[in-house]
């Protein structure tokens, strides 16, 4: 970009010269700043040594006192005393040794006046000295002289280093106050150079990037008709052209864009429209079907299971009566009635759209109807060493119902009773009456189920558990409770673990009450045009 170069180098010159003078400024009293500090560094790790040779002085006359005491009072005779003794003084010397050796480390590789350097080694070296005289004084008493010049020793190591303790905290302090200075300088010159730089930045590059970034906002926001002024420095009058340029050709494109987006949001929405209408019509559907074949296919067993069971007892009877035969062959006919009915059903929903069960309404003797019903598992029970019976009210119990489906329903209570009763099954159906309704009841002392189950029995998904089973429990229930809810009655379940189950239904009684009566003949579903 060749235009770049002329546009910005005046600019880029400025900007170049300021921040060279500011690293300029900033550098000279940060040299002086950083020599300071290695001085304060320097001359506290000196203090700290002293104090460690002085607390160490302080230690070894301690010793040495102990040492007097017990040369006087004659402690210290035994060989192995008087060699503890020397031990400890050669440790404790030899402490002071390290901290003094230290010390003359530090003097050594400090950047100080060599004349000043060579007063502070002779210094060391007489501490070192003391150390000698004190070894020799030490080891002179315990050998039971009387020689006290350790002491003098002793207390002379102790002054001279608490002089250069003092000598070195006068030094860190003295570097502290020059780096004080030298960073009070650079702030000094720092505030005045920063001021200079605001204010012509303010003036230079401020005011034109406000400007710039007003403008930047307004595009943002969709608005194309900022016109950026040309003014100010040269850089920015060519900035201030090229962007006003470019927010018109923005503002054509953004047209454009705009257009062509409502066009596509327009299919896009159509489109949607269409796919929603549709894929909720196919689960609309789909859910139908599902339901429905799942009903059918699981009350397809029970009539199945009732033929296979009537005939498994004609044929275990041995020479059965015409009689018997009779009645085992029209309960298995009235059961394939109820399969043709089902398979009939299937097929006019796989025909459909809806899936939806059709109800034939008749007047019904409740009591006849469940009789009818009972007779198809009294086999059963019996067979497994149970009873079944059935109580009702005094005469006819009329409802409008479509037998085929009650029937259905009773014959799901029956399965499950049966189902789950672990000892010899019982079966006790109550039929009475009530005002406007017909009551059915039928109970068992089956296993019983918990408490908590029931209020999820009628579901059709999340089906709850029988304990210690590892399936659910079934769709029976909730078969039983959607045509009940088609006839305009309820269904309710009582039960408790180990008690048994009961289960209540209440259907409408037959408004009419004096219609044309369906009744069960010979065991048979009879159907009556009322």
């Amino acid at each position: 970009m060749p235009a770049a170069s002329p546009i910005w180098s005046s600019l880029s010159l400025r900007i170049t010269f300021a921040m060279v003078a500011v690293v300029a400024v900033v550098l000279v009293p940060g040299f002086v700043a950083e020599s300071s500090l290695v001085s304060v560094r320097r001359e506290n790790a000196r203090a700290e040594q002293a104090s460690t040779a002085m607390r160490e002085y302080l230690m070894l006359q301690v010793l040495g006192d102990s040492i007097e005491q017990k040369v006087g009072a004659g402690g210290l005779r035994s060989n192995a005393d008087r060699a503890a003794a020397f031990a400890a003084i050669e440790g404790q010397l030899g402490k002071i040794d390290r901290a003094t050796g230290n010390e003359v480390s530090i003097i050594s590789g400090s950047s100080l006046a060599p004349e000043m350097r060579a007063v502070m080694l002779d210094e060391e070296q007489r501490q070192q000295g003391l150390t000698a005289i004190i070894r020799n004084s030490l080891h002179r008493r315990i050998e039971g002289a009387d020689d006290s010049a350790w002491r003098a020793a002793a207390m002379a190591g102790i002054a001279g280093e608490q002089a250069e303790v003092r000598e070195a905290q006068v030094g860190a302090v003295g570097a502290l106050e020059r780096t004080q200075v030298a960073f009070f300088a650079a702030g000094v010159v720092l505030a005045i150079g920063a001021l200079g730089v605001l204010l012509w930045l303010r003036g230079n590059v401020l005011h034109p990037l406000r400007r710039l970034l007003t403008s930047t906002r307004r595009i943002a926001s969709g608005d194309f008709g900022a016109d950026l002024p040309e003014s100010g420095p040269r850089e920015f009058r060519f900035l201030n052209r090229s962007f006003n340029a470019m927010a018109t050709q923005i503002e054509g494109a953004q047209a454009r864009l705009a257009a062509a987006n409502q066009r596509l949001e327009d299919d896009v929405r159509q489109r949607t429209a269409d796919l929603v209408a549709a894929n909720q019509s196919l689960h609309a559907l789909n859910d139908q079907r599902r339901d429905f074949l799942a009903e059918a296919g699981h009350e397809l067993r029970t009539p199945l299971a009732v033929l296979r069971s009537e005939a498994d007892v004609a044929l275990r009877a041995g020479q059965p009566s015409v009689e018997a035969l009779r009645t085992s062959l029209e309960r298995i006919v009235r059961n394939a009635a109820v399969l043709a009915r089902l398979v009939e059903d299937m097929l006019r929903i796989a025909r459909a759209e809806a899936p939806v069960m059709a109800y034939e309404l008749v007047s019904v003797d409740l009591a006849v109807l469940a009789d009818a019903a009972l007779d198809e598992f009294r086999a059963l029970v019996e067979a497994d060493g149970g009873t079944a019976m059935l109580v009702a009210d005094a005469g006819p119990i009329l409802v409008r119902i479509d037998p085929l489906r009650i029937g259905q329903v009773l014959r799901i209570l029956f399965d499950n009773a049966l189902k789950h009763s672990s000892n010899e099954p019982s079966l006790c159906i109550v039929i009475r009456e009530e005002p406007g309704m017909a009551v059915i009841e039928v109970a068992d002392r089956g296993d019983g189920m918990d408490p908590s189950l029931i209020p999820h029995l009628f579901d059709r998904v999340g089906r709850p558990r029988r304990r210690g089973e590892g399936s659910n429990l079934g769709l029976g229930l909730p078969i039983a409770a959607s045509i009940i809810e088609a006839h305009g009655g309820t269904i309710a379940v009582r039960s408790e673990e180990g008690s048994g189950t009961t289960v209540s239904i209440r259907l409408p009684r037959d408004p009419l009450g004096d219609g044309e009566i369906c009744h069960e003949q010979n065991g048979g579903a009879a159907r009556c045009g009322c």
